[in-house]
């Protein structure tokens, strides 16, 4: 894509988040997928859009549905791209509203182990994989 192509394709996002916030409560995943694409385009581009993404998914409780999705979720693709969002919408400040909604939601002993430092490369790889046999490995059917 052209540079000046480019720019005014990111500038009539940036106008027109609100559409975006709102094609992300399609139940279909191929438009969820595509909105989060475009939006994540759009604040890494625009940062001054950035702030109004981030208010826009609290007061519309966009970003708790998603928090829900990105944990509860059957589907381990939708796991995936609500916790993608989750992480878009928690980019703000260390005081945003949209983290201290978080150290509300959570446990306060749960706050010090998203401090924990990033996972190494190995981890990333098996991170599916671990995920999906966490339950299985932990489950002892009653015995103790």
């Amino acid at each position: 894509t052209a540079p000046e192509r480019f720019e005014d394709l990111n500038s009539s996002l940036s106008k027109g988040y609100g559409s975006l916030m709102e094609m992300l409560r399609s139940n279909c995943a191929l438009v969820v997928e595509n909105a989060a694409l475009l939006l994540q385009m759009t604040v890494s581009h625009r940062p001054q859009v950035s702030a109004l993404v981030r208010d826009a998914a609290l007061s519309s409780a966009t970003l708790l549905r998603h928090f829900y999705s990105g944990v509860f979720s059957p589907s381990e693709g939708q796991r995936f791209l609500s916790r993608y969002l989750v992480t878009l919408w928690m980019s703000g400040p260390a005081e945003c509203a949209e983290k201290r909604l978080l150290r509300r939601m959570l446990p306060s002993g749960f706050m010090p182990y998203l401090q924990m430092p990033p996972l190494s490369n190995l981890e990333l790889e098996n991170l599916d994989e671990m995920e999906r046999g966490g339950i299985e490995a932990t489950n002892t059917f009653g015995r103790l």
